[in-house]
């Protein structure tokens, strides 16, 4: 069975994945910092008050279900001499913690409330993310009209995603009137260096939308944005350079952000420089790092490196062979529908290999990838299905 080389990466819609790079921060430090950082208006690289407790407590609420301390809640409710002079970023801080379940809610105040009353006292984080609420229809009733309200109050106070949001609002609205002012946004948010607007605005230039289709101009966003520390925008760079796509050709380039991506965990990035290594383009073929890149994308979800990872591990080329692990992988890939690894499994239980053979669960697996359009498996299936009764075939059919 070969190994899935993948095709050419395209865009996507996806926010841009943010790798926690506080998630070694002990709470007896935070408490120390808490009010040191205050970045309003950044929520996303939020390295500000609110998410250096949200990264902290979302990895600390998997382990062990940490609570805040009764004096945390005192200060954030009253105020002290770290936090005295950001009484709304206090108010937001509590409902999140709140939201989260590590901090009792005073006077059985829903947080909620409390976030309403940030963004009613004019703190444009809370504005914006009771937008973001409203937008989505998420625990509140979807009312794009208060969305909007919201962060247009957000994005007067000069904070870039409200500004970025809102323009994604009438990008997708029906009124074309609104499109200018959208551009407008995006480009008061690059202006604050905010590297989605940029990745935003790369993305309209190169598909036409809304502007005349510029692929120089393209170039230029993604490289602005991949500068500000977007990885999808370095992926996309990557890319175009490997392949010549609106630049010059240069592999040198393409390895170089294809690389800066994977650091900030890009899985696209992480996939391609597997096959690179794999197969020795542009580079010197070495499996064994092949092997670590695709086994760093499937760990991110990437559903094409969860096929290569089982491959590996099962014909242990880049690694050492070890069918259980092959059988892990190829169970999530098959699971997503992909036909190959089905008939993988089902040879795996056809053949035992690093467990019992078991020719009812090989033809099942046979059976559904030919329902997925592998004709391999019909050889799969003439293999296993002389040695089974009607009974175990039709259990396997049925399944």
């Amino acid at each position: 069975m070969p190994l899935i080389q993948g095709g050419l990466l395209t865009l996507s819609n996806r926010s841009v994945s943010i790798v926690p790079i506080l998630l070694y921060l002990q709470i007896p430090f935070l408490l120390n910092r808490i009010g040191s950082f205050g970045m309003p208006g950044r929520p996303f690289r939020r390295c500000g008050l609110v998410l250096v407790v949200q990264v902290v407590s979302d990895r600390l609420r998997h382990l062990c279900l940490v609570e805040l301390p009764e004096g945390l809640v005192h200060l954030l409710l009253n105020g002290g001499p770290l936090l005295s002079e950001r009484v709304f970023q206090r108010v937001e801080l509590l409902a999140r913690a709140q939201d989260w379940g590590l901090a009792a809610a005073p006077d059985g105040i829903h947080p909620m409330l409390w976030l309403r009353r940030a963004a009613d006292g004019g703190y444009a984080q809370a504005q914006r993310e009771l937008g973001l609420l409203y937008e989505t229809g998420e625990r509140l009733e979807k009312d794009t009209a208060r969305a909007v309200a919201l962060y247009s109050e957000a994005a007067a106070q000069n904070d870039a995603f409200a500004m970025k949001f809102l323009a994604v609002l009438y990008l997708n609205g029906n009124n074309p009137a609104y499109r200018r002012t959208a551009f407008e946004l995006l480009k008061r948010a690059d202006r604050a260096n905010l590297p989605e607007a940029q990745l935003l605005l790369a993305q309209l230039y190169q598909k036409g939308i809304f502007v005349k289709k510029d692929a120089k101009q393209a170039v230029r966003w993604y490289e602005k944005a991949a500068r500000n520390g977007s990885s999808e925008a370095m992926n996309i760079l990557a890319w175009r350079y490997e392949n010549g796509e609106g630049v010059t050709r240069s592999p040198a380039k393409a390895l170089q952000w294809y690389k800066a991506a994977a650091e900030r965990g890009e899985h696209n990035a992480l996939f391609r420089l597997g096959v690179l290594y794999y197969t020795g383009k542009h580079v010197a073929a070495d499996h064994a790092l092949a092997f670590e890149y695709f086994k760093k994308a499937a760990e991110l979800g990437d559903v094409a490196a969860w096929y290569n990872v089982a491959w590996l591990n099962k014909t242990g080329d880049g690694t050492a062979q070890n069918f259980r692990e092959a059988k892990t992988w190829f169970e999530r890939a098959a699971l997503t529908g992909n036909s190959r690894a089905q008939v993988n499994l089902g040879v795996m239980y056809a053949n035992g290999e690093g467990f019992p053979v078991d020719l009812e669960e090989a033809c099942f697996w046979f059976e559904l990838s030919k329902l997925c359009g592998n004709e391999d498996a019909q050889q799969g299936l003439d293999f296993v299905a002389p040695q089974l009764d009607e009974a175990a075939k039709d259990r396997a059919r049925r399944r």
